[in-house]
């Protein structure tokens, strides 16, 4: 991470040392991704895994690990980064449903490679900050077989490759490559599709900002009882909202305001502290949070 993206996480509740282990992880991955293409071994995706289990068992709180994220949305190098962190928010989301010690490990690996075969898009159309044309789009698309192809071999636990391959199908049938549906989606591939969606809104990029999580949320409500798994969207929209209390936000009329509770119907309107008074934003039509102050 460079001066600038640690100078804007000042602010943050962060971990000693988080920005060099961010790092070091990051790097590893790198060259993890690298020898599994060349040599075909998974021996440096392991110590890249073992090192991110050290990370996120070093955050004391949800909290930490989302701050984490929001210090980290100005990151120069989208496939890495964004990978360690889907990794981080799937392991939550793993533990946050008492996944056992091996699973865990197996989720956190395909967390890890699930953007693998993006090291197979041409970068200019992969990092190109203009709209895409639909043949762009259907190029990077074709990121989710070509990493399947580069790790299917590589794992004695299928589910892990499969990751790669199916982590943008969605369960009502409307994702690719393949277009399946809920019943043929494991488990594994059901939690990271919902942090690689969270972790790639949250994450400013060239073409456009970082989104608020308000309305990220607000996204998932619309189309998370139909498009992801409903158990593990509502567990990761729970969680990552209980870390948001006391934030201060800015609302679309300017006005600041601190959050005071989560709306259980109406994630993405919670009850916020106003000039002194309380305020249910969801019973309010004319206030709605634009941003995180």
């Amino acid at each position: 991470m460079d001066k600038e993206v640690r100078e804007h996480a000042a602010d943050y509740d962060l971990p000693e040392c988080f920005f060099e282990q961010f790092d070091t992880i990051c790097t590893s991955l790198k060259e993890a991704f690298k020898d599994m293409i060349d040599n075909h071994s998974i021996d440096k995706l392991n110590m890249a895994t073992d090192a991110l289990i050290t990370l996120y068992e070093s955050f004391y709180s949800e909290k930490q690990l989302f701050d984490s994220l929001n210090a980290c949305k100005y990151g120069v190098d989208p496939i890495y980064e964004h990978s360690v962190n889907v990794a981080l928010l799937s392991r939550m989301l793993g533990d946050l449903n008492h996944m056992n010690h091996n699973d865990l490990y197996a989720l956190t690996q395909s967390a890890l490679i699930h953007d693998i075969g993006k090291l197979s898009v041409n970068p200019d159309i992969l990092y190109k900050t203009e709209t895409l044309t639909d043949h762009e789009f259907d190029l990077i698309k074709e990121h989710t077989q070509q990493g399947y192809m580069l790790v299917k071999d590589l794992f004695t636990d299928s589910r892990i490759p499969v990751v790669a391959l199916m982590h943008h199908e969605r369960i009502d049938g409307s994702g690719y490559p393949m277009g399946i549906s809920s019943s043929d989606i494991n488990d594994f591939t059901r939690i990271v599709a919902i942090c690689d969606v969270y972790a790639g809104m949250i994450a400013t990029r060239g073409y456009r900002e970082s989104y608020c999580p308000f309305s990220i949320i607000a996204l998932f409500e619309k189309e998370g009882l139909h498009k992801y798994d409903t158990d593990f969207t509502i567990l990761f929209l729970r969680s990552m909202l209980d870390t948001y209390i006391g934030y201060s936000v800015i609302l679309n009329t300017g006005e600041e305001a601190v959050i005071t509770a989560v709306n259980p119907h109406n994630l993405s309107n919670p009850v916020v502290e106003l000039d002194g008074m309380t305020t249910n934003l969801a019973l309010d039509e004319n206030r709605q949070i634009l941003h995180i102050a």
